[in-house]
């Protein structure tokens, strides 16, 4: 189990990871272009079919490195969900939308059960508010509650579009917790290269995992 990880003093990375991003973010926003316009126009379609102004685009306030950043998805709920907790003034927790079921559209029940919705996350890693791979962020309540319990995960090193938990997820006793510190434990100890080659590992898994439209 790595150790002092509960310490909050930022994780030095090698600037090729950084480069690493870049690279990542670039080609793939390439290669998915075609996705990213079709599920544009879907979205904006399915939105004006339910008497909404297109926002395909969701944006919720999230925490990489401890702060806060405008998180970039797909907007995968019904317009008239998100509209309703906006005028009551209450705050927006996604992944509870996602678990009651019955918030999603119909184009987004299906991306988001591919990770589809995720693909706008390419601009926050071309952008520097994520990396290609570290602990998935979180929003600041969640954040703020693992502070309280010694998690410092999210405020020592950037957060990742690949997560080290979700490329191991479905495995059996796999806790997220646990294989994120694994993961910081694993930057703070190697050299750039032997890192970059862990996050190509890491995403790789990812995709297998996504081929397998478990979600995340």
């Amino acid at each position: 189990m790595p150790k002092n990880i509960n310490i909050c003093q930022i994780v030095e990375v090698p600037k090729a990871k950084r480069v690493f991003d870049v690279l990542f973010s670039i080609i793939f926003i390439i290669i998915t272009s075609p996705i990213f316009i079709l599920l544009i126009l879907a979205l904006s379609v399915e939105h004006l079919f339910q008497g909404s102004l297109p926002k395909p685009v969701y944006i919720d306030k999230r925490i990489s490195l401890g702060q806060p950043f405008n998180f970039l998805k797909f907007n995968i709920f019904k317009p008239r969900i998100i509209k309703r907790l906006r005028k009551e003034n209450k705050f927006i927790d996604t992944k509870k939308l996602e678990w009651q079921g019955g918030n999603f559209t119909f184009i987004g029940y299906a991306i988001q059960k591919s990770y589809l919705d995720e693909l706008p996350q390419l601009f926050n890693i071309l952008l520097g508010n994520m990396s290609a791979v570290g602990p998935r962020p979180v929003n600041l309540a969640i954040y703020k509650r693992n502070l309280e319990n010694n998690d410092y995960t999210k405020a020592i090193i950037k957060t990742g579009l690949a997560g080290p938990y979700q490329s191991h997820k479905g495995e059996a006793g796999v806790q997220q917790r646990q294989k994120e510190e694994e993961y910081i434990d694993f930057v703070k100890n190697h050299g750039a290269s032997q890192i970059i080659l862990n996050d190509i590992k890491l995403i790789f898994g990812a995709l297998l995992v996504l081929l397998k439209a478990k979600g995340y």
